[in-house]
């Protein structure tokens, strides 16, 4: 089955309901129908053929969509890609992937030496009765979707996406993440990145809506919930954040939200509660990677139990904490953590290496750090990378932070480790303060639940480093850092 079959069904069945809200325009299922086979056409006459790998490189938009849907429907393979990359990047890109084309809103997102095509009105033309007779690529294994990582440590990882894969994803993610009519979708985060791609499709095959703004602003977010109606919205909490200040000083900006899913970076239980304060009380935390997607999710009642946590690990999911020889530990205790479910992927695409150091035996290694609790809420610590040595002390990043965030006036933190001058490891800790600094109180806080755990210093900064998927960079913080 290829994914267009579900958009297609959905044509069928309810061709009068809305399928993608622009600004300015909405967009029925049965125009998005006609608009995915017209785009088909369109790309096969510029010579798109099956199992063509084609960037999509524009800004978030209906079309964005409908250019992956077209290229599933050929049997060609979308690969989305952010628009900042830099010069030195799409040039490894194009080595690397040998994309048969870039689709781009315009010149200035062209690739050098990639075939460009426009994505305006000449895709959307009519077509001739022998091209609707076109078959929709048999899909099923067939690669559908090349993702992408970041990027920020290295090399950016590649992960593939099959049809039935994507749709078998969508079956077991029904239980936790209902798509069906009625919901009204809003990914308020780039399309460059695998989950809110996936998450609007998925929206697609259920039969929803997806409101499709063009930036991320407090605005495009206001607009998409007073004025269309969006019911979800998929977030990181760093977007959200950097809105606070303009948010009203009392009450819920947004409560009628069914659910506010925050992905991305782990949520602190004090930025939580001010999540809840500040913008809906349907807080929804999602833990998981691009690899595999979602494996555990927080609802408000299991944050509440369990504030530490990023939630339970959904049912066709199984977790594990393994200790440094891979052996499996008792349930509780810490770890290096494992996951393997039905639609996991063996591997990354091209990459041995990466896929040695990640996957084994069924098992896929995210490099995270915690424990799953008995009743399956798992909590994460930090990264199995940034556990800070003490002379034989391993300390993960997250308990300390857990800890200054316990204060009121701690609106961020981020522990971090520093080699000095003489080689000797220290750990530091950067908080962003609501109110005054009292580095002392925070120490002697730090000091009585953590002991020798505790870190020697803390700087304060007005806003933590992160990547663009909202995730701290903790050796930028050290390399900002000097220690006498």
């Amino acid at each position: 089955m290829n994914i267009v079959d579900a958009v297609e069904y959905n044509a069928r069945i309810r061709p009068h309901a809305t399928a993608l809200v622009e600004p300015d325009r909405a967009i029925r299922y049965a125009e998005l129908s006609e608009m995915v086979l017209r785009t088909a056409c369109a790309l096969a006459l510029h010579g798109i053929r099956d199992a063509d790998r084609v960037a999509i490189r524009m800004p978030n938009s209906a079309m964005h969509l409908i250019a992956q849907l077209a290229l599933a429907r050929i049997g060609a393979v979308s690969i989305p890609l952010h628009t900042a990359k830099p010069a030195d990047a799409l040039a490894a890109f194009k080595a690397r992937f040998a994309p048969a084309a870039v689709i781009a809103l315009s010149q200035a997102q062209a690739i050098d030496g990639v075939p460009l095509i426009l994505a305006d009105d000449h895709l959307l033309q009519p077509v001739s009765a022998e091209q609707r007779a076109t078959p929709v690529a048999p899909g099923g294994a067939a690669l559908l979707s090349l993702a992408l990582s970041s990027g920020t440590t290295g090399e950016p990882k590649a992960i593939g996406w099959s049809h039935e894969r994507a749709l078998e994803q969508w079956r077991l993610q029904q239980a936790v993440r209902p798509s069906g009519p009625g919901i009204r979708f809003l990914p308020y985060m780039g399309f460059d990145a695998m989950y809110p791609s996936a998450m609007s499709l998925r929206l697609l095959f259920g039969g929803g809506t997806v409101i499709v703004m063009p930036d991320v602003s407090l605005k495009s977010l206001e607009d998409a919930v007073d004025r269309f109606g969006a019911t979800h919205v998929l977030t990181s909490p760093a977007l959200i954040t950097r809105h606070f200040d303009k948010l009203p000083p009392g009450g819920q900006r947004f409560p009628g939200l069914v659910s506010l899913r925050l992905a991305g970076s782990l949520v602190p239980p004090a930025m939580y509660r001010e999540f809840v304060r500040r913008v809906t009380s349907n807080v929804v935390i999602d833990y998981g990677s691009s690899e595999v997607g979602a494996v555990a999710t927080g609802d408000r009642d299991t944050m509440t139990l369990q504030p530490r946590s990023v939630g339970r690990v959904v049912p066709w999911v199984d977790a594990q904490a393994v200790a440094d020889d891979g052996s499996p530990l008792p349930v509780g205790a810490a770890g290096t953590l494992r996951f393997r479910g039905p639609s996991f992927p063996s591997g990354y695409h091209d990459d041995p290496e990466a896929t040695a150091r990640m996957f084994s035996d069924g098992w896929f290694y995210p490099g995270d750090y915690g424990r799953v609790l008995p009743d399956g809420t798992l909590i994460i610590d930090g990264r199995v990378d940034e556990m800070i040595n003490l002379g034989g002390t391993k300390v993960a990043p997250g308990e300390v932070e857990r800890v200054l965030l316990q204060d009121p006036e701690v609106r961020e933190a981020a522990a971090y480790g520093l080699e000095t001058a003489s080689g000797q490891m220290v750990l530091l800790a950067a908080v962003v303060m609501k109110g005054a600094f009292d580095e002392k109180a925070l120490l002697a806080r730090c000091r009585e639940q953590l002991g020798q755990r505790a870190p020697m210093r803390l700087v304060q900064v007005d806003a933590l480093p992160r990547n663009d998927a909202g995730k701290v960079m903790r050796r930028e913080l050290a390399a900002r850092t000097r220690v006498g």
